[in-house]
């Protein structure tokens, strides 16, 4: 042996290979003319050129608990208040406010209450229903906190006797307006926000005089109210809801 290795192919594999690279050179004849065909000469690549694929490291490139949660959705920021002026008039009150987008919320409120003194010839009835949305105005785009303007609707209903005298609205006056409040934390969870709204109330009204069980019409007429319609201090709770694991959103 001197060192040189020699290999003998038989003649029928030579005959093979030979076949193979033929077939191989027809293949890329023919791929070279499709291409020719479809593209434009000056983008025709003068060779076909299988690059390496570089291999991307995905830990490195995306933090999967940063970006989705495993847990589900966030649910959104929710507060259950009252009134506490209707409080002291022993109006019983609730009110739900709810973030919608950011700092912008929306909310529904409802009053009622419905008595009659048959005795003294009295009734204290009101009831209302609210709703309203509000934009806060800090600079994190908190809800719940700080300046705060909105709009509102709203529709009432009373029935009043003081000192001998008494108020009646017919059925439903509405109301619309805008409004401005100032949202602050009292203790843990529990929110203080002071709210008055300027706006129109109308609807159909009348005077009377309480008399025996009755009432004895002075006057009636349809009213045009411009001006404050609302006044607000409530006592808002504040509810985290993602707390509660069952509420969560899959």
């Amino acid at each position: 042996m001197n060192g040189c290795f020699s290999l003998n192919i038989p003649a029928k594999a030579k005959v093979l290979l030979a076949m193979i690279a033929s077939v191989f050179s027809s293949i890329i004849g023919s791929a070279q003319e499709v291409a020719t065909e479809y593209f434009p000469q000056d983008t025709l690549p003068s060779s076909m050129v299988i690059e390496e694929l570089e291999i991307i490291n995905i830990e490195d490139t995306v933090n999967v608990e940063d970006t989705v949660n495993v847990d589900g959705l966030p649910l959104p920021p929710l507060a259950i208040q009252t009134n506490l002026l209707y409080d002291i008039l022993l109006i019983p009150n609730i009110g739900v406010e709810v973030g919608v987008y950011e700092n912008i919320t929306v909310g529904i409120s409802y009053h009622n209450i419905w008595l009659r003194n048959k005795a003294h010839t009295r009734w204290y009835r009101t009831e209302g229903l609210e709703l309203d949305g509000r934009y806060y105005l800090n600079k994190e785009g908190l809800p719940f906190k700080g300046h705060h303007i909105g709009v509102y609707a709203q529709m009432l209903t009373w029935d009043i006797t003081f000192r001998k005298k008494g108020r009646l609205a017919e059925r439903w006056s509405y109301g619309v307006g805008v409004l401005y409040g100032y949202n602050m934390p009292i203790i843990k969870d529990l929110n203080l926000d002071l709210e008055v709204g300027m706006g129109y109330l109308g609807g159909r009204r009348h005077r009377y005089t309480p008399q025996d069980g009755h009432r004895v019409w002075n006057s009636s007429k349809t009213h045009h109210w411009v001006g404050p319609t609302k006044i607000k201090v409530t006592a808002q709770w504040m509810i985290d809801l993602n707390k509660w694991g069952w509420l969560r959103r899959k």
